[in-house]
């Protein structure tokens, strides 16, 4: 539950303008403490694990290796990595991608 819960925060959040302002600044474990605020229920470990997963998972999708050379890094500049996720992991994968991602039902 834990897993679906971090997909289901960043999409809630991801179409969310104040939202997105809201966390914009904030670090991973004030972040963690006001998704709990919000009903979703994950630890730091669990919602850095799946963007990480999501992260490979896109770079497959891509037909990218998973490496230093990923181009996705090149997007991450001028942004913290907050919304680097949202503009360019969130908004690149659908719903049925991320909750593969998410129940561990992906190659």
């Amino acid at each position: 539950m834990a897993r679906e819960d971090v997909v289901y925060f960043f999409q809630k959040v991801s179409k969310n303008a104040f939202l997105l302002d809201k966390f914009r600044d904030k670090v991973l474990k004030e972040l963690v403490a006001e998704a709990k605020n919000m009903g979703y229920e994950f630890t730091e470990i669990e919602i850095s694990d799946v963007v990480w997963e999501m992260e490979i998972f896109l770079a497959k999708k891509r037909g990218e290796q998973f490496g230093p050379m990923f181009s996705l890094w090149r997007t991450m500049w001028g942004k913290n990595y907050f919304q680097y996720v949202i503009d360019n992991v969130i908004e690149s994968l659908s719903v049925e991608e991320m909750q593969a991602v998410a129940t561990k039902v992906i190659d």
